[in-house]
């Protein structure tokens, strides 16, 4: 390894030493080295990759619509097997809820427990999806992190964890006191 000798000003040194800390002749090594990596770089062009970043483009615009799609479809289901759920629910109770209705008893004291097994409906789905989520970021964290550079899911999903357990919640526990609240009216009518 070749050896060379840098003049500093005694201003620089001063603040210099003023930093013991730090191992200066291996911070400017490898300052040098890098300078003179970057010298041999003369430019960076794109466009012989143009038609492959294109395609990327392409392919990631088409996973982000097929994603949505698979996500409504999703939430769909997820609607009907809970307004299903509730329906069995409500022709289980079909006695209970003709006397109470009879009796006089408001609309929304019969909607009630309805609704709240909707709520815990959403909820457990919640809870299951996360699980679900969790074991399968762990499982293909490695190879996406050594495809996208890093970036590691599971490590993503636990720094943002609140947020998507937030997310989940206030969209399952709405599909479920949705879909609790039509299969109720349908009912009651």
């Amino acid at each position: 390894m070749p050896t060379f000798t840098v003049s500093i000003p005694k201003e620089l040194k001063k603040k210099m030493d003023q930093l013991p800390e730090v191992n200066w002749p291996e911070y400017l090594k490898k300052r040098i080295i890098r300078v003179n990596q970057d010298l041999f770089i003369e430019s960076i062009d794109y466009s012989q990759n143009k038609a492959v970043i294109e395609r990327l483009f392409q392919i990631t615009s088409g996973v982000t619509r097929w994603g949505l799609g698979v996500s409504l479809a999703l939430g769909l289901m997820a609607a009907l097997l809970i307004f299903n759920t509730v329906r069995i629910a409500i022709s289980g109770t079909r006695q209970e809820i003709k006397v109470m209705h009879l009796v006089g008893a408001d609309r929304r004291f019969l909607m009630g427990p309805f609704m709240v097994q909707g709520a815990i409906i959403g909820f457990i789905a919640v809870v299951i999806t996360l699980l679900f989520l969790a074991i399968i970021s762990l499982a293909i964290g490695s190879r996406i992190s050594a495809f996208t550079a890093g970036f590691h899911p599971f490590k993503y999903l636990l720094s943002n964890f609140w947020m998507i357990f937030g997310a989940q919640l206030l969209v399952g526990v709405g599909i479920g006191v949705v879909s609790s609240w039509l299969a109720v009216r349908k009912y009651l009518r």
